[in-house]
């Protein structure tokens, strides 16, 4: 009998003029909860092409400049979902067009952008780790400490640093990966 093993979830964190697109969840886990569009990377498939693949049946929407942001190893929903052992690569990527359609709605429930000072609750627990991770400059994170991460975001004084980080240095930070 063959064991099972951790998947590879791709996520990505895919701005536009300041904004990021997040959309509510409607599968097995973390189901409610605002996520960046993503998803199970398939055999053979590189990170890109299964961002690239995810976003195309997710929302429809093309991006360029992907680049990589961050790894997770992540078993938080392990105990109600025994299966749901994660590899999570966390990606970085323009918009370059399309409107974000809702695409597979037993999946998602809909789609919208977002600035970082006004990020929407509830939020599933990658995306608050690539948000702290993109903020802090963070790439890796093992089982526990992914988890810590995590908890952290939900503190009243980590949103309010996220806010005044994004609102004072993301535009500066970012400007390079705009060509509009």
């Amino acid at each position: 009998m063959k064991k099972p093993g951790p998947q590879v979830g791709v996520g990505v964190m895919v701005l536009k003029r300041g904004e990021v697109l997040m959309g509510v969840r409607d599968g097995s886990h973390g189901k409610g909860k605002w996520s960046f569009p993503g998803g199970t990377m398939e055999l053979l498939e590189s990170w890109e092409e299964t961002a690239i693949r995810e976003l195309q049946e997710e929302t429809g929407i093309e991006v360029s400049n992907i680049s990589f942001l961050c790894v997770a190893n992540t078993t938080r929903y392990a105990e109600e979902f025994p299966e749901k052992h994660y590899l999570h690569i966390g990606l970085i990527a323009d918009w370059k067009e399309g409107d974000a359609q809702v695409r597979e709605p037993e999946k998602c429930k809909q789609w919208k952008w977002f600035s970082f000072e006004e990020l929407p609750e509830p939020m599933f627990e990658m995306t608050k780790f690539m948000v702290l991770s993109y903020m802090r400059g963070i790439i890796y994170a093992d089982r526990d400490p992914t988890k810590a991460i995590e908890e952290e975001y939900d503190k009243g004084e980590t949103k309010e640093e996220i806010r005044t980080y994004f609102k004072n240095f993301f535009l500066e930070k970012s400007k390079n990966r705009y060509n509009d």
